[in-house]
């Protein structure tokens, strides 16, 4: 059986360790619809809709499954996924933290950079400020790419980037 609580500040709605939500509204434990919403970084999340006082609410997901089994408030923090895949919403799966970027064959971490730029085919990568690696668009400067890369003290550094 799965680890079910109620959800904080929403009574008759219980979560799921494993993600799921379930509405006891009717005096049977039912689980609920979902709906997927896209989001403007282009990542999808998976949201429920839930009411209190007879105002309905949206509500995600994961950050439900993340509050009920954490026993914290996270009102305005960002939490990731340790798969990156936004639909698995169980608590395992959910951190606080910005899981360590894997390099992929062929690619390299910006010296001085690293675990925040990477460099792949010739272009420039963040993967700190997304949940995916976003390709960055240079300054073009004659036969050389300029890119600006901040440190994680937010102080900017340039360089050019040869093309071959």
């Amino acid at each position: 059986m799965e680890d079910i609580l109620p959800v904080k500040g929403f009574e008759g709605y219980f979560v799921s360790k494993e993600g799921r939500v379930f509405s006891n509204k009717k005096g049977k434990l039912e689980e609920m619809k979902y709906y997927f919403v896209p989001s403007s970084s282009g990542l999808t999340f998976k949201s429920v809709m839930l009411s209190r006082n007879s105002v309905v609410m949206r509500k995600y997901v994961h950050r439900l499954v993340y509050e009920t089994f954490s026993g914290r408030n996270i009102k305005g923090k960002r939490l990731f996924f340790k798969n990156f895949d936004c639909l698995d919403c169980s608590f395992s799966n959910i951190t606080e933290e910005f899981p360590p970027y894997v390099l992929e064959e062929g690619e390299e971490w910006v010296k001085g950079f690293e675990g925040r730029y990477t460099v792949y085919k010739g272009d420039v990568y963040s993967v700190w400020q997304k949940d995916f690696p976003k390709r960055l668009k240079p300054s073009s400067y004659f036969k050389n790419k300029k890119y600006t890369l901040y440190n994680k003290e937010g102080v900017p550094f340039s360089f050019y980037l040869k093309i071959k």
